[in-house]
Parts: C-alpha cells; sequence; structure tokens
C-alpha cells in the first residue's frame, strides 16, 4: 500500500516518504470522518432532542448511572474500541469484500449501519408513535446509515486498517463522551438531594419523572398522539 522499496529506499527516504502518505491519509479520512459522521451525528441528536430529549426529567440520576465507575468505564472501553470494532469490520465488511468484492463491501456496510439504528428505533417505537417514528425515519437513513456507508467503504478503499482504527477512535469517544455525560449528571443530581438519601430520593423520583414524560408526549404530538385511553 505504501512505498516500501524502490528509488526513494535506495535515497534513504522510503520510509520518510511512507510516513508522509500515512500522514496525508489520517488527515483526509479525519476530514471525512468529520463531515460524514461527527455532523450528521449532531444533526440527529438535535432531532432526538427535538422529538424525544425534552419529554425527559431533569436533575434525577437514574439508580444505573450511580454504579457507573472506573471498572465499568475500562470494560466498555475494552469491549467498544477493540473487541468490537475487531469482529464488527470482519464480519460486515472482510468477509464481504472477499466473497463479492467491492459491492460486497458496499452493501456489508450498508447491513452495519442498519443493524447500528436498530437498537435505537426500537427505543424510540417504544415512545413514539408509528407515524411520528416514520416521518423521522428518513433522517436516521440519510444521516446515519449512507454516511457511514461512504466513509466505511472509502476507509477500506485505502487500507482496512483505516476502517478499524476509526472505527475504534469512534467507540472509543462515545464511550469516554457518555461517562463525562454520566458523571456530571451525578454530579447534578447529587447536588439536589442529600447525602446517602440520594439513590433512594431518585428511585422514588422515577414514577414522577415518567409521569413528566407522558404529559410532555401528550402536548408536544397532541396532532398525531392517539388517546391513552384507546
Amino acid at each position: 500500500m505504501y512505498p516500501t522499496s524502490g528509488r526513494g529506499i535506495r535515497g534513504g527516504w522510503g520510509w520518510a516518504v511512507a510516513a508522509a502518505d500515512v500522514l496525508i491519509d489520517a488527515a483526509q479520512l479525519l476530514v471525512l470522518y468529520i463531515a460524514l459522521i461527527q455532523v450528521p451525528n449532531y444533526i440527529l441528536y438535535i432531532v432526538e432532542k427535538r422529538i424525544i430529549g425534552r419529554r425527559l426529567a431533569k436533575g434525577i440520576p437514574s439508580p444505573l448511572a450511580l454504579e457507573y465507575g472506573a471498572e465499568e468505564l475500562l470494560s466498555s472501553l475494552v469491549r467498544s474500541g477493540i473487541v468490537a470494532p475487531f469482529f464488527e469490520e470482519g464480519v460486515f465488511r472482510g468477509v464481504p469484500l472477499l466473497l463479492a468484492g467491492f459491492w460486497g463491501l458496499v452493501v456489508g456496510s450498508l447491513l452495519w449501519a442498519i443493524a447500528h439504528i436498530a437498537n435505537p428505533l426500537k427505543r424510540y417505537r417504544e415512545l413514539l408513535p408509528t407515524p411520528v417514528l416514520l416521518r423521522y425515519l428518513p433522517f436516521f437513513i440519510a444521516l446515519f446509515c449512507l454516511p457511514s456507508t461512504v466513509f466505511y467503504v472509502y476507509a477500506w478503499s485505502i487500507s482496512p486498517v483505516w476502517g478499524y482504527a476509526f472505527h475504534a477512535f469512534h467507540n472509543v469517544c462515545t464511550v469516554l463522551s457518555e461517562y463525562v455525560s454520566v458523571r456530571m449528571g451525578m454530579k447534578r443530581g447529587a447536588n439536589e438531594f442529600v447525602g446517602e438519601a440520594a439513590p433512594a430520593k431518585a428511585a422514588e423520583a422515577a414514577p414522577r419523572a415518567q409521569s413528566v414524560e407522558l404529559d410532555f408526549f401528550e402536548d408536544f404530538f397532541v396532532d398525531e398522539c392517539v388517546s391513552m385511553e384507546e
């Protein structure tokens, strides 16, 4: 892939040229990663906050978040940053590429993207009426499936190592951002409670949070929400 022989090595500059090529590819892929992965994800985040996020009660730490510590963080980093990318890149991109060439890589990458939106869609299905979910489904397809497919196909066309590297990088960044968000949420929530009673009060507040969510649901989707009594 990168030059390791020929005139460059004879002149003593072979490794310098190879290193420069690696840096150029890394910079190019980083720009594409921001444009095709991070920007669409941020837009999806805004859409999600618009249709779902505002229904969530604020300032109430979840019982699960209260148990999220350093061991869970390390375990998540290992699973998400090492194991998952290695497995997924091999199954969804490596094997299809070997079996069907370029189009196998494209189809495998698209299936990988669809598999990754299955869980969020299942969660949204439990929160939103079907007409509203179907209205926003094109956003998930257009802003996640297609851009991520383009990015990883291009990364693999340079080298499979880049596909794995950016997959791992993305997962690690996601885990760390979630961890920071949880810790900050715990800190804000702890300020509203006193001492060891915080977890118990958080649990007591959960039914109230659910009630707030349902009230907001009825107000926010007043045009399309089916009656709660039906």
